[in-house]
């Protein structure tokens, strides 16, 4: 075989530089692919414990059920302490706008931080995943609150919170946490045809990390809102005008990965657009058609700070993982 076919084979990435930097970066891909697989997801639903693990990736996933999430709650509630008080007292005061949340909620809120964090200590788990519905004062667990500024502050702590039990996402987010050392945006994917050459996607959703330029970073500023149930609070980030980004998105078994760089255009009014807190309308590279994008498996994606197209396009090369979209 000549050179060109033999370094374009997947599994196989040639690094011919100088720069022995970049080849440093691409063995971190070693890393971050062994860490997904030994990844270990504590997943709050139903009733049962279960363990199993994900196809392909082979990240463990770990069944936990639901009333946990509830006793936790309860168990802060009554015993509400001074780290308790500390959690929400820096989202009151760091907060650049409260809108809604009263210091009530915003304490619920940091009992939820507290559960949490218990239930991944004692699962001795690395991503945390759960069933939110009932939680947010359904019929089966009415003393309890979502867990929104809990999935925020895990995320900006850098551990991979994710909404929804969308397992898919949540690799996504732990790939950006482990190569990139920043958070990502677990969102629902929308569009905007009004924009020229191709439109915008809007990325909405509850809740998000706001050290969205890396969990040693300072966060940047962010409102304090209600989840679209006015129950719940949460941090919206300010995603700056002009800010590069990358969505990314992977299948859980046929392993594909979509991959669009970026820019964002501005943050829309959630009062007008529907009933997700956060919104944040970004243009993609060149003239792509945001209709045409390619559906690999569900409505959500990530959306992080920077553009990675050329690591991730590394990483897809090294682990025969089939890149599409603006690649």
């Amino acid at each position: 075989y000549g050179l060109q076919e033999r370094h374009t084979r997947p599994g196989r990435l040639l690094c011919a530089t100088q720069d022995f930097g970049y080849v440093v970066s691409r063995l971190n891909h070693l890393g971050a692919r062994a860490r997904l697989r030994e990844m270990r997801v504590v997943n709050v639903t139903g009733s049962a414990r279960t363990d199993a693990r994900l196809e392909f990736w082979g990240s463990r996933v770990r069944r936990v059920p639901l009333s946990l999430w509830h006793d936790q709650f309860i168990q802060q509630k009554v015993k509400v302490n001074a780290e308790v008080k500390a959690i929400a007292d820096y989202y009151l005061r760091t907060a650049r706008r409260v809108v809604g949340p009263s210091p009530e909620a915003v304490l619920d809120g940091a009992l939820c931080c507290i559960a949490a964090g218990n239930i991944l200590q004692a699962e001795q788990a690395d991503a945390f995943t759960m069933d939110c519905g009932p939680a947010a004062g359904g019929p089966t667990m009415p003393h309890s609150a979502a867990p929104c500024l809990a999935f925020a502050r895990m995320m900006d702590d850098g551990v991979p919170a994710i909404c929804e039990q969308d397992l898919t996402c949540g690799l996504c987010m732990a790939l950006s946490q482990r190569l990139f050392g920043r958070p990502g945006f677990l969102h629902n994917i929308g569009w905007d045809t009004s924009c020229a050459h191709g439109g915008c996607f809007v990325a909405t959703h509850c809740t998000g990390p706001t050290r969205l330029r890396g969990t040693s970073e300072e966060p940047v500023p962010f409102e304090l809102r209600f989840h679209h149930g006015q129950k719940d609070p949460m941090p919206m980030a300010i995603w700056p005008k002009g800010q590069e980004v990358t969505c990314i998105k992977a299948t859980q078994n046929k392993p594909v990965m979509s991959i669009v760089t970026g820019t964002v255009v501005d943050m829309l009014d959630p009062k007008r657009g529907g009933s997700c807190t956060q919104m944040v309308r970004w243009k993609p590279d060149g003239n792509y058609d945001v209709l045409k994008h390619p559906d690999v498996g569900g409505h959500h994606h990530v959306l992080l700070f920077g553009n990675w197209k050329r690591e991730l396009l590394d990483f897809c090369q090294l682990f025969k993982i089939s890149a599409v979209g603006a690649v």
